[in-house]
């Protein structure tokens, strides 16, 4: 995945399985299910998710103007070298995005997901295009740190998800 801001990042999914968030309630979806975000439905519905190979995921992800403990994050950057985030700077506020990522210990500064998002009629602003946790609007790339536990993988405790969308064109 490579943006124009700097984002270049490259894993691979191997045989993990695509959680597809379509809306489907249905008993029958969720006793198909491989892992246990299969058994949820984020309303509203629109986006496909995956854990990749940990060990694949290489490069940096820069962020859009966003939020983290509360606070306003520019310019956040994270470098990561095989599913580890091993380096972290801001133009300002990265107080703020380290004591999120350090509130939830190990698993904050480790790859999780890789969203994305299908639904046409979530619209991303264009000021402050920062898109919280249920923002699969079209085109919506959501890139999220934390422990692996819904998604089958890695289950070890600490915050199960630091939210970091942005918009494909960022």
């Amino acid at each position: 995945m490579t943006t124009a801001a700097g984002t270049d990042l490259r894993f691979s999914i191997g045989g993990r399985p695509v959680n597809q968030q379509d809306g489907d309630a249905s008993a029958a979806r969720t006793d198909r299910g491989l892992i246990l975000i299969d058994r949820e439905i984020e309303l509203p519905a629109g986006a496909i998710r995956v854990a990749p190979l940990e060990e694949t995921v290489q490069g940096t992800i820069v962020f859009p103007p966003s939020q983290w403990s509360g606070r306003p994050v520019n310019g956040l950057t994270l470098t990561i070298e095989n599913g580890v985030v091993v380096e972290v700077s801001a133009e300002s506020g990265l107080d703020a995005a380290l004591a999120e990522m350090d509130s939830a210990g190990t698993p904050g500064r480790r790859f999780r997901e890789f969203a994305l998002g299908f639904n046409p009629l979530l619209a991303v602003p264009d000021r402050q295009p920062w898109v919280p946790y249920y923002g699969y609007g079209a085109g919506v790339v959501r890139l999220s740190l934390g422990d692996k536990l819904g998604t089958g993988r890695n289950r070890n405790r600490g915050l199960r998800s630091l939210e970091t969308s942005s918009r494909t064109q960022q």
